[in-house]
């Protein structure tokens, strides 16, 4: 009888996944492997991937949150542009209104 092969309690990996890394990027993610006790960056990256969608849509909630909050700026930026773009007129308005000379009275015709 031939014994069926087993994998050390893993599933076999079957699809390879390729992105690139900055040189200090790279370097930090193989200090988290050792701070994080994780054999390669490989095993980091999955795990890491694993946890962010395993959550019951945790991660598609945190996404969606910062989705909202980025919005949220925007929208602040815009409102404080428009509130400093109000605040220049009033300024000029105020000094348009302001007396020519310092001490000088404001005449009103009759």
């Amino acid at each position: 009888m031939s014994q069926p092969n087993i994998v050390n309690n893993q599933t076999r990996k079957t699809r390879t996944v390729s992105f690139r890394l900055t040189p200090d990027d790279y370097r930090t993610f193989l200090q988290a492997c050792r701070a994080y006790r994780v054999r390669n960056v490989s095993e980091l990256a999955r795990t890491a991937l694993r946890n962010m969608v395993a959550e019951d849509g945790a991660a598609e909630s945190q996404i969606a949150a910062k989705i909202q909050i980025n919005g949220l700026r925007q929208q602040v930026r815009a409102l404080t542009a428009d509130m400093e773009r109000l605040a220049s007129r009033l300024s000029v308005h105020d000094q348009a209104l302001a007396p020519a000379s310092p001490g000088a009275s404001e005449e009103f015709p009759c």
